[in-house]
């Protein structure tokens, strides 16, 4: 979407950082221009377009449509969407592409006529635990941690357990 981001640190001063107009997450910087108006702006109008189509979404249906919509061939959304690769995100509010959900929503709400767009987080949780029952086998390349690595293991437990890669 055209935003830079930079390496940081954990440990920056967060004050010093928000005078300055950047961003901490984690240990990236980013400029406030280059993260939350660029990501909300792609958000709203994407919605715009899915709000014609139907009214919910799962989150995996959800990032396809949205990487159908980003122009950027070194985009992790954009290349799942044309492989057909799902993408779990069980944090999925946790970010600005949530807030920006949660903004247009707003917008439309006071609109007459305005097309919210729903998100049902339990269809993907639904989707996860028939993947992990019908597998005979299970593993995950984990990059980093988090909720999404807590989720792997969480479903994994019911079908034995799984082999584990981490970055």
């Amino acid at each position: 979407m055209g935003g830079k981001y930079y390496q940081s640190y954990f440990d920056v001063d967060d004050v010093e950082m928000s005078k300055a107009g950047i961003h901490r997450i984690g240990n990236i910087a980013v400029r406030k221009e280059h993260y939350g108006p660029l990501i909300e702006k792609f958000v709203h109008s994407s919605l715009e377009d899915l709000s014609r189509i139907k009214e919910e979404w799962g989150i995996r249906e959800l990032l396809w449509e949205m990487g159908k919509r980003i122009d950027d061939d070194y985009s992790i959304l954009r290349a799942a969407s044309k492989a057909k690769v799902p993408i779990y995100v069980p944090g999925f509010v946790d970010g600005a592409f949530g807030t920006a959900i949660l903004t247009y929503n707003e917008m439309q709400r006071t609109r007459t006529g305005g097309k919210q767009v729903r998100v049902d987080v339990l269809r993907d949780e639904h989707e996860l635990m028939d993947i992990v029952y019908s597998s005979k086998s299970l593993g995950a390349l984990i990059i980093g941690g988090g909720i999404s690595k807590h989720h792997v293991i969480w479903w994994s437990q019911f079908a034995g357990g799984l082999i584990m890669w981490f970055t």
